[in-house]
């Protein structure tokens, strides 16, 4: 979606227009720096103070993406898979397993935050933990969705359930988009000058 935006002039605009005003706030202060001390203060101690205990934010990170990796896509798989075996009891079945699907949601949304706040993170660690979490959460409630609704209309056309591979998941969890779907459009061909360019917009 942003990469369609930024084709309109509009948009470019307004972005070259936030991107003046970092610069021109980085001089701002860089000559503020220079004439009122003398030197560049980079303040480096801020940045470090601002990724305290990042060791322990990571290790979370890990633990959030190990249960949007296996959790959630062998849900789905073993939901869709078992659903033959119970259609005398199929809204019984469906039930439970929405209920533990809420359950897995109200898990990942509260035991973070706890974390964060157990150990008082600093802003940035913090960010990387709910920004992660957000990402995730949606990531999956995407991926659940779409092979919900898939299977019930396979039901509903009376063919066997499926799910898809699970390197279709994996790729979709890094993939820089928010809806699943089994296969995306791509070029013939890689073009990187554009990679590059996007890249150094990242690092930029």
């Amino acid at each position: 979606v942003l990469t369609d935006l930024f084709q309109i002039s509009h948009i470019q605009t307004l972005r070259n227009v936030f991107a003046a005003t970092l610069i021109i706030l980085f001089l701002h202060d860089t000559i503020e720096d220079i004439v009122n001390d003398g030197r560049l203060n980079l303040r480096f101690d801020v940045m470090f103070e601002s990724f305290g205990k990042l060791h322990i934010a990571l290790f979370i990170w890990l633990l959030m993406q190990l249960a949007t990796s296996i959790l959630v896509f062998f849900g789905v798989y073993c939901w869709a898979n078992s659903r033959n075996s119970f259609k005398k009891n199929l809204k019984a079945y469906d039930m439970a397993w929405l209920f533990s699907y809420i359950s897995y949601l109200i898990i990942f949304l509260i035991l973070p935050c706890h974390q964060i706040e157990k150990h008082q993170f600093p802003v940035a660690s913090a960010l990387i933990v709910l920004l992660e979490q957000m990402r995730q959460m949606m990531k999956a409630h995407s991926f659940v969705r779409e092979n919900i609704r898939k299977n019930l209309l396979l039901i509903e056309s009376k063919n066997a359930s499926v799910c898809p591979d699970y390197s279709k998941y994996l790729y979709f969890l890094f993939a820089p988009t928010l809806i699943y779907k089994d296969e995306y459009p791509r070029t013939t061909t890689i073009h990187w000058d554009y990679v590059l360019r996007m890249f150094g917009q990242v690092l930029a």
